[in-house]
């Protein structure tokens, strides 16, 4: 991966205007300090359940994000306690040399206390106090850990709400790895082929089971995270997920950012949600213009970026359309004509990263409207309308960066002009599918919409040739890997 990204999102000062939209349109609690004062067992509003870990490169994220949540926390009638769990990095090897890696942490070192603004920030008192652990010991991925981190934090740092946020790289539902299917992959735990193990959206949802826990919210701090079908995966677990599709940069707002907006409106989450969008948003969309492009020394380059906020029970409305659209297809694939209307729509969609699975679906549903013969395009379009529909009503809001406006002279997005969520789209001879089409169609989201039964069928992957208007952050998967 890219140094300095999340593969999903993870994610600095001005928007890019014209060229960005946006759709960000009790006393109980802590003392006032921020945290608990000493005494464990008085229950906030809001517990934040931080989980990751720094993924070779990102240890520095953490390093700058914490200060920042240690003031977010220090306010006058505080409602939010803040959890840690952390590996650190195993070492240094994946940092440049102009990086500054002399960390409050040390390294392979995992670190699980509560924050607070008495929390040691010196290295010295940091390492001492505050280790729980060699991360080598610590197998972040396993239900097992999950489970017993969930249950520390009920007993140490309870709240009438809890939210979830993983840290760290992210893939979305990477099926190339049974068990590297999300987010937090770990270089301190390395599979016999030489990926990271990172942790699955199974591996949260047996933990959230067996903990008997449902969270007000999972806050994806973590590329790739708002696909479909790992959304649906964690949607009975949670009431909302804030995630992005794209590929993201580290941005340590997203950690703060939401604290404040709890404070601000701590008895109506989604007035919170909107908060949240209104504080980072500028700062997150200004992050992704002007890139060092790494392929080319010295040049930069504009990247699109997305950040929102879903209603998890929302998510059914848009895959009923998501099964309807993949009855479309798969009823009029056996035809060579309406075939090879399909194959140009799914090579003219949008693709959230030039070298990876996920099209954005209302954009592939708008292009297979537009190509399809009048006996059906009728079906086609309001497969389109309700799917917008079904997306505007699980939306609580949305960040939309559109900052490439062409390459080779060619419009880069969505026909929407915005952003959806993403779906998996692989042909029946890619060899990834062919390989783990099993774990696709155990998810709850294929379960659903039998989106694999065109996958099954389907001769165009996205990642062939040059055709999709695909995001280009010169991201790749040597984060993944020695």
């Amino acid at each position: 991966m890219k140094r300095n990204y999340l593969k999903m999102m993870l994610v600095a000062v001005i928007a890019a205007m014209g060229i960005v939209m946006t759709s960000c349109s009790s006393d109980d609690g802590n003392d006032g300090n921020g945290g608990n004062n000493g005494n464990n067992n008085q229950k906030a509003k809001y517990t934040i359940m931080f989980y990751g870990c720094g993924g070779g490169n990102l240890d520095i994220w953490f390093q700058e994000g914490v200060p920042e949540i240690v003031k977010s926390l220090n306010v006058p009638n505080n409602k939010v306690r803040f959890a840690v769990m952390f590996n650190s990095s195993k070492d240094a090897s994946m940092y440049g040399k102009n990086v500054q890696t002399d960390f409050i942490t040390d390294w392979a070192t995992c670190y699980r206390f509560e924050l607070t603004p008495q929390t040691d920030l010196t290295k010295e008192g940091f390492r001492a106090k505050y280790k729980y652990k060699d991360a080598s010991d610590v197998p972040l991925y396993k239900t097992a850990t999950i489970v017993e981190y969930i249950n520390w934090v009920k007993e140490n740092v309870p709240a009438e709400n809890y939210i979830l946020m993983p840290m760290n790289h992210g893939g979305g539902l990477d099926l190339s790895e049974e068990l590297t299917r999300a987010i937090g992959y770990d270089t301190n735990h390395k599979a016999s082929d030489g990926h990271f193990y990172g942790i699955g959206e199974k591996a949260l949802v047996d933990a959230l089971k067996q903990t008997n826990t449902h969270l007000k919210a999972i806050y994806w701090c973590g590329c790739m995270m708002g696909q479909l079908e790992v959304m649906t995966q964690l949607a009975p677990y949670c009431d909302y997920q804030f995630c992005s599709s794209h590929v993201s940069r580290a941005i340590e707002n997203l950690f703060y950012d939401i604290i404040n907006a709890i404070n601000q409106e701590p008895d109506d989450f989604e007035k919170a949600a909107l908060i949240d969008c209104q504080l980072h948003e500028n700062d997150y969309i200004e992050n992704f213009l002007n890139v060092p492009d790494e392929n080319k020394p010295g040049q930069r380059h504009n990247e699109n970026c997305d950040w929102g906020c879903w209603r998890s029970n929302k998510l059914a409305d848009i895959n009923a359309q998501v099964k309807k659209l993949a009855t479309l297809l798969t009823d009029n694939y056996g035809d060579n004509t309406k075939m090879a209307q399909i194959d140009n729509a799914t090579a003219k969609t949008y693709v959230f990263q030039y070298d990876c699975y996920f099209a954005d679906v209302l954009d592939y549903a708008v292009n297979v409207a537009e190509r399809l013969d009048d006996g059906q395009n009728a079906t086609a379009n309001q497969i389109v309308t309700d799917m917008e529909k079904a997306l505007k009503a699980a939306k609580v809001y949305r960040i939309d960066g559109l900052n490439i406006v062409n390459i080779k002279g060619e419009p880069i997005g969505p026909k929407k002009g915005y952003f959806s969520l993403g779906i998996s789209i692989y042909s029946s001879g890619d060899e990834t599918w062919q390989a783990y089409g099993a774990n696709y169609r155990a998810t709850d989201f294929d379960k659903a919409t039998g989106w694999s039964k065109f996958l099954d069928m389907n001769t165009v992957g996205v990642k062939e040739g040059d055709t999709n208007p695909a995001n280009n952050s010169t991201w790749d998967l040597g984060y993944l890997e020695d």
